[in-house]
């Protein structure tokens, strides 16, 4: 059963229960004032006794600054509870008996990196540089990865004269003689910080408990990503729960929604979103141009572009509700044509970010003409094109004008009902499609009689409707025959919209 932390009424945080996540590699993200650091500091407490003086210190003059007598911190595990507050000048447990209930967590260790100059703050002994000798082959490759350089080949390390067992890192300048040093003085805070890091996540055991705050201070956008992966392939070698804040674009949108997680205050109460979609959250920080979609759908025209996010809006509207909100991004691009959009997606998709997943949702007739007549012809070209393109594919129950003008013949009485309500005409008349509109046979044929039977009856329509044009009938009649293909066609826009959560 997993253990969670409540904590009530301590600095930005109202009331916010956390469960404590599995091993593994955890992006924690949020505005600022959302709680991540006071989060972090409770959870330090599990392997740190003194998390709570550190991270809430009181003033020592006036019970009217930095007071925390309202505030509670309460960790439960199997069943059991601790509940710290701050009473007569320090944070006591309650019950006295519960204080060994932390012990239970199972963390052996845990190591906190906050976003504070201890971090990056190398001790100040000069020592003589006696007995040098290379750092770990390990330490070497993975500081050269992280930072995409080959000087830490020439990285060192030395006993100190001063604390047994005390060790200090230098680089090694040039070739010259007598050997020359640069210590950890004038190495990069971002050097300095990693370095740090990784020799106490080598040096920490199994299953221990990594907590990092502001993981992206001093470090370069790429450095970020690469220092990122190293801590999720180490937790998953040494089963290590790593939780990393961040407000680095760059992070959200390369380890995406399935390291992120989200916290959002919701009047007095602090939540967290996991899986958070990365527009999501960036748009919540206030990001512009780094907000790419989760998803690009390219369709062939302006009709399937417009029905596809009238249905893409009522399936998250029955999926969400009131959390529309927290859905991914999805943006529809009409390309033209079905060769268009199949050449564009065995093209690679176009220039897109590498975190949006570039998909096609085709007119029915794509899968039951075009494919079909190139199998029966034997036109081995039009077949690979589609089999290459085959895992990005998705069609539609439909072709939109075809599915419109067959749904106002047979359901023509319940579309000019809707239409009145929605135009707030009473006498509104709504056309009936022509036997000549309704051609059976599929076909081009069919699709051009289609398209040219519903802008007629948009034109007739909006001609007795004032201060409607024969656009704004059509997007009414997009939406009446969207709401009635999502119950009448519910499966099959199951599947195409299902996986995108």
């Amino acid at each position: 059963m997993p253990g969670y932390i409540k904590i009530q009424n301590l600095k930005g945080i109202g009331s916010f229960k956390y469960t404590i996540p599995g091993p593994g590699l955890h992006l924690l993200s949020g505005a600022n004032g959302c709680g991540k650091t006071t989060l972090l500091a409770c959870l330090r407490r599990i392997g740190y006794r003194n998390a709570f003086p550190v991270h809430f210190a009181t003033s020592v003059q006036s019970e009217q600054l930095d007071n925390y007598s309202n505030a509670t911190i309460e960790y439960s595990i199997n069943g059991r509870s601790v509940v710290y507050g701050y009473r007569s000048e320090r944070w006591t447990p309650r019950p006295r008996s519960g204080a060994a209930l932390i012990q239970d967590f199972g963390f052996p260790n845990v190591i906190y990196a906050g976003a504070v100059a201890d971090r990056i703050t190398p001790s100040a002994q000069d020592f003589v540089p006696a007995r040098v000798r290379p750092a770990t082959a390990d330490l070497i490759s993975s500081l050269n990865r992280v930072f995409q350089t080959n000087k830490f080949n020439q990285l060192k390390v030395v006993n100190l004269t001063r604390g047994a067992g005390n060790q200090a890192y230098l680089m090694r300048l040039g070739t010259s003689v007598p050997v020359k040093y640069h210590t950890e003085k004038n190495f990069g805070l971002g050097e300095l910080c990693v370095l740090k890091l990784m020799l106490s996540l080598h040096n920490c055991p199994n299953n221990s408990l990594i907590l990092i705050d502001e993981l992206e201070m001093a470090l370069h956008p790429m450095a970020q990503i690469k220092f990122v992966e190293y801590l999720r392939e180490i937790s998953e070698k040494k089963n290590l729960t790593t939780i990393i804040s961040t407000h680095s674009a760059s992070l959200i949108k390369y380890f995406g929604r399935k390291y992120l997680n989200f916290l959002v205050k919701e009047e007095n109460e602090t939540k967290v979103i996991k899986n958070c979609f990365p527009t999501y959250a960036l748009g919540q920080l206030g990001y512009g141009e780094e907000r790419a979609p989760d998803y690009l759908v390219y369709v062939e025209d302006k009709a399937a572009r417009r029905i596809s996010e009238i249905l893409w809006q009522i399936f998250v509207s029955e999926r969400l509700g009131v959390k529309a909100a927290y859905a991914p991004t999805v943006h529809f691009v009409e390309i033209g044509g079905i060769n268009n959009v199949l050449n564009m997606i065995a093209n690679g998709g176009g220039l897109v970010p590498e975190r949006t997943e570039v998909l096609a949702l085709l007119d029915l007739d794509a899968k039951t003409e075009t494919l079909q007549q190139a199998i029966d012809s034997n036109n081995l070209a039009t077949q690979r094109l589609f089999a290459n393109c085959d895992r990005q594919l998705k069609y539609l129950p439909w072709t939109p004008e075809v599915g419109i003008i067959q749904y106002l013949s047979a359901h023509h009485a319940d579309a000019e009902r809707e239409l009145r309500v929605h135009t707030n005409t009473a006498y509104l008349r709504l056309p009936q499609p022509t036997a000549e509109e309704l051609v059976v046979d599929a076909g081009g044929a069919q699709r051009r009689a289609a398209k040219a039977g519903l802008n007629r009856i948009c034109q007739e329509t909006a001609g007795a409707v004032p201060n409607l044009d024969a656009a704004a009938i059509k997007e009414m009649i997009y939406k009446l025959f969207c709401d009635w293909s999502f119950v009448a066609e519910k499966p099959q826009i199951q599947r195409i919209f299902g996986p995108f959560f």
